[in-house]
Formats: structure tokens, C-alpha cells, sequence
């Protein structure tokens, strides 16, 4: 067969990617009876936990206020490909390519997104919360050999994109936008009696907001956040017997890289602060 380029793929795509995000955890209340406050002192599961809701006595309350009624998130993706097919010899065919992908990061037009402020241990108005991943080129290469006759080798190699917060769903959700309040019982005193509220929420419009003990900050954002990418590759080897029967045997791999968001817990402390190596083993 003729040698040379033998096709040629190229193309590209563009989306709008808009969210009408609201999550409002638990917004008239909840609680959990378990039997807790109804349990034999030392004696577990004497309990009941209809009686513990006929008294109004929860083990476990949860409460959640949706600051301006949750977040209007968009953004746009965007991306161009083109691949061709080389016959180097009549045994030998190459696969070469390249994809470019880059999305804009997730914005409202009302400057609802909130973000964590590690130096000044506040919640700060962050909208968009990171800057653009411009640095997204995926290569593609693969091959097609012939070794024997009636048997192929066939291999490649990739790098696929996303964008750096897919899904939106939850990530930016911080507060004031969704503040959450959950009680637990100490073993005696009731989490919440029904009677009782869950407590202030913050409803007045902020700049910042203080973080303390009692704020459940959900996300923190770097700036730096990188697109999670995905090496793909394998080789696979065929035979043919006769003609209707073939034999495949293949290793294929994948590698993921800045998969989802660091949840890092920012409250941990190093190792030589934890105490002394008799105590806590540094």
C-alpha cells in the first residue's frame, strides 16, 4: 500500500456549563432519637428511640440556612483536537495527535462565591475563586505493526483534561451561603430538646466573615489549581486463526493526576508540635 499520511481527523467543541446550585442541608431542622436518652446508665442498648422522641430528646441535631438562596454558577469549556494517520511501511502505522482543552473557572454574576483567606482566618468574598488552567495540551500517539503475518501489535498513549471544578455541585458551596449547625448529646444532656432553635444564622450582607469553632468552612480553593489530567495507554497484541477466531491479550494503564479537590485538613498540626515522641510517637 501507498506510503504516507492516510487520514486526517480534526475538530473542536464549545459548552456553557450553567448550575443552579442549592443544597440547603437540612433547612427546617432534623434530628436523630437513637433510644440515647432513654438508655440504662453503663447499659447499652436499653434504649428506645420513639421514647426518646416522645420526650423530645435527639441524640443528634442538624440545622442549615441557604444565604441568598444558593449559588448561579457558570462557566464555559472549550476545545480543538487534530490527529492523523502516517503509513511509514506497509507493516507500520502511526497515530499522531493533539487536543487542547481550557475552561473558564466557575463565577456568579452576583459575586456569591465565598472562599477561605488562610492568612487572615476569614471567609472572603473569592469570585471566581482560581485562575485559568491555560497549560492543557494532551498529546496522542499510537501504533499499528504487523509482526508476523495474522498477527498485530498495537499500542498508544494519551493525556485527557478536565476542567479544574467539574460538576460544580457542592464545591463552592462555603458559608455564609450555606452555614450548618449539628448538636451531638454528651450521653446525658439531649443534643436539642424540641423546643429549642439551632441557634443564629447569619443573614445581613458581609464582606467577610470570621471563622470560629462553630463555622464549618466545606472547601478552601487554591489559586493555583491545577486541571486534573489523565494518562491513558496500552499495548495489545492479536493473532488470528482461520478466519473467525482471534486471540487478544492486553496491558492497559491509567494514571490520574490532581483528581478532585485538596481537602486537605488545614488544622493539622506538624509532627514535632503533636507532643512528646513518648506520648504520641511524633
Amino acid at each position: 500500500m501507498e506510503q504516507g499520511k492516510t487520514s486526517n481527523q480534526d475538530g473542536g467543541s464549545f459548552s456553557h456549563v450553567y448550575s443552579n446550585d442549592r443544597i440547603p442541608n437540612f433547612p427546617a431542622g432534623g434530628y436523630i432519637f437513637d433510644g440515647d436518652q432513654t438508655s440504662l446508665p453503663g447499659t447499652a442498648a436499653t434504649g428506645r428511640g420513639y421514647a426518646d422522641f416522645l420526650m423530645g430528646g435527639s441524640a443528634t441535631a442538624y440545622a442549615g440556612f441557604l444565604f441568598g438562596g444558593g449559588l448561579a454558577m457558570k462557566y464555559n469549556e472549550v476545545a480543538a483536537f487534530f490527529q492523523d494517520d502516517y503509513r511509514i511501511t506497509p507493516k507500520l502505522t502511526l497515530n499522531l495527535g493533539l487536543r487542547y482543552d481550557v475552561a473558564t473557572v466557575p463565577h456568579t454574576d452576583a459575586g456569591s462565591i465565598w472562599n477561605f483567606d488562610v492568612p487572615t482566618n476569614t471567609m472572603i468574598k473569592d469570585d471566581p475563586p482560581a485562575s485559568i488552567d491555560w497549560n492543557n495540551f494532551g498529546p496522542r500517539v499510537g501504533f499499528t505493526y504487523e509482526a508476523l503475518p495474522n498477527t498485530v501489535l498495537r499500542g498508544g498513549y494519551g493525556i485527557s483534561y478536565l476542567p479544574q471544578l467539574k460538576g460544580l455541585g457542592g464545591y463552592l458551596v462555603n458559608p455564609p451561603v450555606l452555614q450548618q449547625h449539628a448538636f451531638v448529646t454528651d450521653g446525658v444532656t439531649p443534643a436539642r430538646n424540641l423546643n429549642q432553635d439551632f441557634g443564629t444564622f447569619e443573614t445581613t450582607a458581609l464582606t467577610s466573615l470570621p471563622v470560629d469553632p462553630t463555622l464549618s468552612v466545606e472547601q478552601f480553593i487554591s489559586d493555583h489549581l491545577r486541571s486534573p489530567r489523565v494518562q491513558s495507554w496500552n499495548l495489545t497484541l492479536q493473532r488470528g486463526f482461520g478466519d473467525n477466531f482471534v486471540v487478544t491479550a492486553s496491558y492497559v494503564g491509567n494514571k490520574g493526576t490532581n483528581i478532585g479537590i485538596d481537602t486537605s485538613n488545614l488544622n493539622q498540626l506538624r509532627a514535632d508540635q503533636l507532643g512528646p515522641d513518648s506520648k504520641f510517637g511524633a
